[in-house]
Parts: C-alpha cells; sequence; structure tokens
C-alpha cells in the first residue's frame, strides 16, 4: 500500500483541490473513453480521484473513470497520481456506449480531487 504525497498527515486535505460540477457526454462518443485532464479542471497537474453520480440525469446513462496502472516503482514510497483518467460511458444496462453516438445531452454529476 502506497499514499500519495502529503498522506497521512493533518490538513493533507487542505492541500488538494476540489471541483464539483456537471460533465456531458461527448457528441461523438468512441468505445474506449475519452481522457478528463487535471489541468482542464484547475488541478496543478495530477488527478487524486474522480466521482460520478449513481446515474446520468436522464438514468439511461452511468459514468466510470479509469485510472492508467501506477508508475511507481517497487521501491517507491508514495503513489505518483494520474496526469489524467479515462472516462467511459455505458447504458444501464452495463454495456459500453457505442461508436459515433452522440451522448452530449447527457449530464452527470462529477466530483474529483487534484493537486
Amino acid at each position: 500500500m502506497k499514499a500519495y504525497d502529503g498522506y497521512p498527515a493533518p490538513g493533507a486535505r487542505a492541500t488538494r483541490i476540489d471541483w464539483a460540477g456537471d460533465e456531458f457526454g461527448p457528441a461523438n462518443y468512441q468505445q474506449g473513453g475519452y481522457n478528463l485532464n487535471a489541468n482542464a479542471y484547475g488541478f496543478y497537474g495530477a488527478i487524486e480521484e474522480v466521482r460520478f453520480a449513481f446515474r446520468s440525469q436522464s438514468q439511461n446513462y452511468f459514468a466510470a473513470a479509469f485510472y492508467p496502472a501506477n508508475a511507481s516503482a517497487p521501491g517507491e514510497l508514495r503513489a505518483i497520481p494520474a496526469p489524467a483518467v479515462t472516462v467511459k460511458w455505458f447504458h444501464a444496462n452495463g454495456t459500453e456506449v457505442g461508436n459515433n453516438n452522440n451522448i452530449s445531452a447527457e449530464v452527470i454529476r462529477m466530483y474529483a480531487i487534484g493537486i
């Protein structure tokens, strides 16, 4: 188990940046998802966590964040947060949205923590 820099420590959350708002689906979704880049959300270079509401506003879709493999070496004492995560959209039945689908009218609540 490896912690991000600054954890555990009193006030560790005070050094993080929180982002909360709405995430809209893309007009031309491609299977495999798309990147959420840390700097697009006001973070200085890394994303520690992304959470989505259970379902989109229409209740027909949900989104999930996928993190890249941790690139820290086995002897490294800390975890390295990612500069981006991949977001994939799924139908309510659990199948990923197909290529070239316009889901730009779909909106889901998102909460992210970055540094």
